[in-house]
């Protein structure tokens, strides 16, 4: 029953004359932005539901829950709420995710806290399940609430489909673009990338690995290396190559990030849309999105969430065994 709470306070808060923002934290059942993002949303009148809002802003998390990015979640709340004080409304709803059994689901929901200093917290729950999660609350200001009877909870399919729902509206429109790598900022899931390696760098790294991958390429940080069809490598060729370059390995396999979700911003980093990675070209240095997104993009945010051509959720990045809601903190 939180959206349907968010939806009832902002409504009244907007007939009332109000300028209301709402931040949309829920990652897996966002309805202000897009899933695997914090979203920033604006009404100035009275909606059916949330996804009627304006969408201000939105960062990209990555993930449909906050148990596998803790200290990302907060740091994008960080930066929305920062984002949201700056459209000078009269009224800030927060709507959080349902994450609250253990003590880490409260150790998160009280950093968030933190972060927010909201004026006043509303807890809506069955029996005594926030239990944990408002023992680390003493000395905010709460107001209980109890969870309507009909109100029933969506279950792992429902979810899921809503979210698909939500990528399909997102992506509506959307068509083949291609960035010139030089021209746009990478961030995320993704390893970092750098510069072509040189030869002599190749030359160690197929030394080591007793063969020559499909590209390397390397920065201060890290050498990455993409593996073409059929090349594979172990744990303990990484650990030699890395004593070998004195630095740190990275590996990933081309073709590996087609489908993952990302999310793409201008100049002044603010939220343009999302996409979905078609491939990256690392010899040609050019990336290539199927996104609505016309225009100037400086920013490409990488997720973790792999979908399929009908924008079905099958995997994480990395991860292709694993379902992208087979994580803690999807409720």
């Amino acid at each position: 029953g939180k959206t349907s709470l968010c939806t009832y306070l902002a409504n009244r808060a907007a007939l009332e004359g109000s300028k209301v923002g709402i931040i949309d934290a829920d990652l897996g059942q966002s309805d202000v932005g897009p899933p695997t993002t914090i979203g920033l949303g604006q009404i100035r009148e009275p909606v059916s539901d949330l996804t009627k809002a304006e969408v201000v802003d939105a960062y990209l998390v990555g993930y449909t829950s906050p148990g596998r990015a803790l200290d990302k979640v907060l740091e994008g709340m960080k930066v929305i709420i920062e984002r949201a004080e700056k459209l000078d409304v009269d009224v800030l709803i927060i709507n959080t995710d349902g994450w609250v059994d253990g003590a880490e689901a409260a150790d998160y929901k009280r950093r968030l806290v933190d972060i927010a200093k909201p004026d006043i917290i509303l807890g809506i729950e069955r029996e005594d399940e926030l239990s944990d999660v408002l023992k680390t609350l003493n000395g905010k200001q709460v107001m209980h609430i109890d969870a309507p009877p009909t109100i029933k909870r969506r279950d792992r399919e429902k979810r899921r489909l809503h979210r698909e729902l939500s990528y399909r509206r997102y992506l509506e429109g959307a068509k083949v673009q291609s960035y010139p790598i030089s021209w746009v900022k990478l961030q995320g899931c993704l390893p970092e990338l750098g510069l072509p390696a040189t030869e002599e760098r190749v030359s160690i790294v197929s030394e080591a690995l007793g063969f020559t991958p499909y590209h390397c390429e390397e920065n201060p940080r890290h050498m990455l290396i993409i593996l073409g069809k059929n090349q594979e490598i172990t744990d303990e060729a990484v650990k030699k190559l890395e004593e070998a370059l004195e630095k740190d390995v990275k590996v990933l396999r081309k073709g590996d990030e087609r489908g993952v979700l990302v999310s793409l911003h201008g100049d002044d980093g603010r939220f343009l849309g999302i996409g979905v990675l078609r491939d990256i070209d690392f010899r040609r240095r050019i990336i290539r999105i199927y996104t609505p997104v016309e225009g100037k993009v400086s920013t490409i945010c990488v997720g973790c969430v792999k979908l399929d051509e009908e924008g079905r959720e099958v995997s994480f990045l990395g991860e292709e065994t694993q379902e992208a809601s087979d994580v803690k903190g999807e409720e």
